[in-house]
């Protein structure tokens, strides 16, 4: 992947995360694709978690651990250090 690709992509994750309207047309094999999925919507999950009224340390653990699970997927296939948040 080169660095306009990783460019692209960090700006996409970082827009739909902020609740930005996005309208990319990724191509990929399916295993890229849903790691990307997988990996964005960890992260929202996390944030939600976060921002809820009565969160428990556990369940954001247990959150951040299925977001670090997801990012590993993603940086597998897209290379490391690559994931914004």
């Amino acid at each position: 992947m080169n660095s306009t690709q990783t460019k692209l992509i960090r700006h996409w994750i970082t827009s739909t995360l902020l609740g930005e309207n996005t309208n990319y047309d990724f191509k990929g094999t399916k295993a890229q694709l849903n790691a990307l999925s997988e990996a964005l919507m960890s992260t929202k999950l996390l944030e939600q978690e976060i921002n809820k009224e009565n969160v428990t340390v556990e369940s954001v653990m247990t959150a951040l651990d299925n977001k670090h699970i997801a990012v590993q997927k993603f940086e597998k296939l897209f290379g490391k250090n690559i994931w914004p948040l």
